[in-house]
């Protein structure tokens, strides 16, 4: 099974080339609000930004399991999607994640990207 995916993502599919959306229904779950209860998180919000406008969120510590950004940005768990309407966030993470069999779609589906 794992020989097959390797095979799709080398000959099929341009996730390394193109940007993909997320699906707002997965970035929704009530499982990333658990998530977010869990370690703690916090988002907080300190001025209105203009959705027409183009944004870079910087998060520190990172690392290869950034457990504050993943639940800030890549799920709607701290509720990004309403403190600023309009923004469509997407979390950068390394290659190595698009390689892993069923890692690559999860990733894909909260709109990670490598680009």
């Amino acid at each position: 099974m794992a020989s097959a995916d390797l095979v799709k993502i080398d000959n099929f599919d341009d996730c390394f080339s193109s940007f993909h959306s997320s699906s707002s229904t997965f970035r929704g779950l009530k499982v990333w609000k658990m998530f977010a209860k869990y370690f703690p998180l916090d988002l907080i919000k300190t001025v209105d930004l203009d959705p027409s406008r183009n944004y870079l969120f910087c998060a520190h510590p990172h690392g290869l399991v950034c457990n504050g950004a993943f639940g800030s940005f890549a799920t709607d768990g701290l509720g990004f999607n309403k403190l600023f309407p309009g923004l469509s966030p997407h979390l950068l993470t390394v290659e190595f994640y698009y390689w892993m069999p069923f890692t690559r779609e999860f990733f894909l589906s909260l709109g990670k990207s490598l680009k």
